[in-house]
């Protein structure tokens, strides 16, 4: 074999390796950041839908705990967290998620069971049958309720 033939063959194993490299990163970003993606954007869809049926329907933004009106304290509030439910395909419902104040939004991250009547009142058990049940939710209110008279 001559020299241009070593060459050529050294080049077309580069050329090779270059490919399958370039093969693996398609594939992270289609099969990886692809979804991901397409999360983020229905997130942040969903979160918009959600500020303007707010202002639709009370002429103002406030937080859906509270009612606090200040526009530079909200954040939107998964109520099945992220980390119960990673994944769902109804994670970014809008009934899943609910806008906070600063202070709210603390609030149902340390006391979880704030978010139980917005759980009974959004039905969330049909959403997410395989986190959260009914009876749970139902028989916790009611407790509540005949411990307090």
């Amino acid at each position: 074999m001559n020299k241009l033939s070593l060459n050529l063959q050294q080049s077309v194993k580069e050329i090779k390796k270059f490919l399958m490299i370039y093969l693996e990163i398609y594939k992270l970003i289609f099969f990886v950041m692809k979804p991901l993606i397409n999360q983020k954007k229905q997130l942040a869809k969903t979160c918009e839908e959600i500020k303007n049926e707010i202002i639709g329907f009370n002429w103002y933004l406030h937080c859906e705990h509270c009612w606090r009106s200040n526009p530079m304290d909200f954040h939107f509030h998964h109520l099945v967290y992220r980390s119960e439910a990673p994944k769902h395909r109804n994670l970014h419902d809008k009934l899943n998620i609910i806008l906070l104040c600063v202070d709210c939004h603390c609030l149902f991250h340390t006391k979880k069971s704030t978010r139980d009547d917005i759980v009974i009142d959004r039905e969330l058990w049909t959403l997410f049958p395989e986190y959260l049940k009914k009876e749970h939710f139902c028989s916790n209110i009611l407790n509540n309720h005949w411990n307090s008279i």
